[in-house]
């Protein structure tokens, strides 16, 4: 999922539903750039320019969670050390 993409009250109970619907846990990649800019560095995201879109994943994923009768495998920007990831080797 990207954190910057539109309609987070959407977008995070759909996709993780359709995981616990079918009794999985689900296994969420957060990343940022693939939906809207490719240009997302390292430095623009510790710079605090997206902590609004990522506040609004939270929200939803906390609702999503209720009080933890439901969870998820979260990986935060994964894959940083490579060069296929907008923030990638951007140390």
């Amino acid at each position: 999922m990207d954190f910057e993409f539109p309609n987070p009250d959407w977008n995070v109970p759909a996709e993780l539903n359709a995981a616990w619907d079918a009794g999985y846990t689900p296994f969420v990649n957060l990343m940022v750039g693939y939906e809207t800019s490719p240009t997302r560095t390292a430095a623009y995201i510790a710079s605090g320019a997206i902590d609004a879109d990522i506040r609004a994943w939270a929200q939803e994923f906390a609702a999503w969670a209720n009080d933890g009768n439901r969870q998820a495998f979260l990986a935060p920007l994964p894959e940083m050390n490579s060069d296929w990831v907008p923030y990638g080797l951007d140390p």
